[in-house]
């Protein structure tokens, strides 16, 4: 964090050669100066498979930073979270013989990064993404078809349902993210199933201020979003 003259914060900073740039979003600057407990705030960096990344973390936040996007910092951000909490569990880093070592916030506990464990200590690993709105302002409209393209094929051999047969939760919220709701569940295949499609029907109609969809999945299995397109059309017209 960079403060000013005063010691106020500015923003979070990162070097980029001899000078400061400040990546911190309008939304991170906020949860900072909106910590409860400031005094509780942490964070961290390290360096894992080519990519440099920094984490701040407070009561009920955490927002890692990936600085290949330091260019645009508006796309470096996301959001972790341990399963239950609001936060990241993790909160401490050390490399140790080129291993990651993570050390809980709340507990002794110590974690091994690993790549290929697709759960966070025995819990799920919940991956959301939330959508841009879709809208046609300044007209309602129809939505008649959700074409979502994702990895599919990605159940393992698990005595596990969801693992085996994992799937992708979509539900949307026309009030800007106050409230979701209409959950539909689609087939994201079996092990090796890759010829999957994942499209929904009939969401019906939507007024001027649009739809953001949202997509989940919480089965330990490689999970990967790549794109999303709808056929929408204005109120009042027909479906081709």
């Amino acid at each position: 964090a960079a403060p000013d003259h005063k010691g106020a914060y500015t923003g979070s900073v990162v070097l980029d050669g001899y000078a400061g740039k400040k990546i911190s979003t309008p939304e991170v600057d906020r949860l900072i100066l909106n910590e409860p407990s400031p005094t509780s705030i942490r964070s961290m960096s390290w360096t894992e498979d080519g990519h440099a990344f920094y984490s701040i973390s407070g009561t009920s936040f955490t927002k890692v930073f990936d600085t290949m996007f330091l260019g645009q910092p508006e796309s470096g951000w996301h959001d972790r979270k341990s399963y239950g909490l609001d936060r990241w569990r993790a909160q401490h880093h050390a490399n140790i013989g080129q291993v990651h070592i993570f050390g809980d916030y709340a507990t002794n506990k110590l974690y091994r990064s690993n790549r290929d464990t697709l759960n966070e200590a025995g819990e799920p690993i919940v991956t959301e993404v939330v959508c841009p709105p879709v809208h046609m302002f300044p007209n309602p409209f129809i939505m008649d078809h959700l074409y979502v393209d994702a990895l599919t094929g990605v159940g393992v051999n698990s005595a596990t349902d969801s693992d085996a047969n994992p799937e992708l939760m979509i539900d949307y919220t026309d009030d800007g993210g106050a409230s979701f709701g209409g959950e539909r569940q689609a087939d994201l295949g079996a092990d090796a199933q890759r010829h999957v499609s994942i499209r929904e029907d009939s969401f019906g109609a939507f007024g001027v201020n649009g739809v953001s969809f949202r997509f989940r999945c919480s089965a330990s299995v490689v999970k990967g979003l790549l794109g999303a397109s709808v056929i929408a059309r204005k109120l009042g017209t027909r479906a081709a």
